[in-house]
């Protein structure tokens, strides 16, 4: 059963993949073009996902470090950008991108600290 599992999420990560990477030949053919290198996306979600991966029984912890990750948005300048994010990210304690911001943020907050700043930006994809 576990191996089923194991199995089907691998196969999920594998279409997911796919249809991101459709997309981004996409942005790129309608004229997007990558604003980092790959080494900064990289560091860009290892920031978003220490900003949010804080230990909730550590007294020193002050929890998720909302404008950590604002500021990681505002360096999101296209929609491709947003997906090499994505995809940087990757899953992490079994988690993408998008289902951790779900579980970290009330909508208001999403919109303020995630969506407003990549809007900005012109960014269409929202999280």
């Amino acid at each position: 059963r576990r191996q089923f599992n194991v199995w089907r999420e691998k196969i999920a990560a594998a279409r997911q993949n796919a249809a991101m990477n459709q997309d981004t030949l996409i942005l790129t053919g309608q004229g997007q073009r990558l604003s980092h290198t790959a080494t900064q996306y990289f560091g860009y979600a290892d920031t978003v996902y220490t900003a949010m991966n804080s230990d909730w029984y550590n007294p020193f912890s002050a929890g998720t470090d909302e404008e950590g990750i604002q500021d990681v948005m505002r360096q999101m300048k296209s929609d491709l950008d947003v997906f090499e994010l994505i995809k940087a990210f990757g899953k992490r304690d079994g988690y993408t991108l998008g289902e951790w911001l779900a579980d970290e943020f009330s909508s208001s907050d999403k919109e303020f600290y995630i969506n407003e700043p990549l809007r900005r930006n012109g960014v269409k994809f929202q999280f």
